[in-house]
């Protein structure tokens, strides 16, 4: 896939424009800092990301400051520990990392404690990670978490 960078002028354009409750920017793979304030500023209820190849720190605190329910970054195929400390602080329903091939330990621990968030318990019920390898210290950190289910690669658990 080319390069297809969003501006900010480009996401205030989105955010403006959209009449939806989704906004789909699925056409982008990168984007800077600026890009996702303004992109956080979307009143909707979903958030599209899905070409989103890499994301800086930076870009995931301010993009974590969406308050609709649906984050979707379904094109990342790694996160840093970093990135994926301040998508915890997201506050919606869900958030999506379905393409990840990759996590380490922190990662995975830190999904299951943004789970955990009291005020998330309701419906944080499913942890969907189908491109990434069960390794067994990842099930094992999981598994001692509450969950309805989780699905890694090939390997699903439920409660």
């Amino acid at each position: 896939m080319s390069k297809k960078i969003l501006t900010k002028e480009i996401a205030e354009e989105l955010v403006r424009n959209t009449s939806e409750m989704r906004l789909n920017a699925n056409q982008f793979t990168e984007l800077t800092t600026e890009c996702a304030l303004a992109l956080s500023k979307f009143l909707g209820d979903v958030l599209e990301l899905n070409s989103i190849e890499q994301l800086p720190q930076e870009v995931a605190k301010s993009i974590a400051e969406f308050s609709g329910s649906f984050l979707c970054l379904n094109g990342l195929k790694e996160i840093s520990d970093e990135a994926i400390k301040e998508l915890g602080n997201f506050r919606g329903e869900h958030l999506q990392l379905q393409g990840l091939l990759r996590a380490n330990k922190k990662v995975i621990e830190t999904l299951c404690l943004i789970n955990q968030r009291q005020e998330h318990t309701h419906y944080r019920v499913t942890l969907r990670l189908p491109n990434l390898n069960p390794a067994n210290e990842l099930t094992d950190i999981i598994i001692k978490y509450d969950w309805d289910r989780v699905e890694i690669g090939s390997w699903v658990h439920q409660s």
